[in-house]
């Protein structure tokens, strides 16, 4: 099964979580929704927007709290009770809080001034 997350090279947080994710979870590949491989799977809007990971999981796209309840399915058994904790919250309200997060995500968590060097150990995740 092909499992790709796509993020915002730019921003602190997702960054974080793409560490989370590749320290974690070797079979995952992530890339920015910035690069090449995204301009291939994701639709321009989604790419030009920033605002949403975007998780490309068997040729399905799935975006914010869908996204990261997928991508916590997803790894290992030990991140399960995460993922059905959060599915006893409403898709709408999971969805409203993703977006006040990313809405804030600049300011509280900053952002870089270009997309992240990759260590020689995080090259073998992330796709250009």
């Amino acid at each position: 099964m092909e499992k790709i997350v796509f993020f915002d090279g730019h921003c602190n947080l997702c960054n974080g979580f793409i560490d989370f994710i590749v320290s974690t979870q070797p079979d995952f590949s992530v890339a920015t929704l910035q690069g090449k491989t995204a301009q291939g799977l994701v639709p321009e809007e989604l790419r030009r927007e920033l605002s949403s990971v975007v998780y490309f999981r068997s040729g399905e796209i799935f975006l914010k709290g869908q996204a990261v309840r997928k991508i916590l399915k997803d790894l290992s058994l030990a991140y399960r009770p995460i993922y059905w904790s959060s599915m006893v919250l409403p898709e709408q309200l999971v969805n409203w809080l993703y977006d006040q997060v990313a809405e804030k995500r600049y300011k509280v968590f900053g952002q870089r001034s270009q997309c992240r060097i990759l260590s020689s150990s995080e090259q073998n995740y992330f796709l250009p």
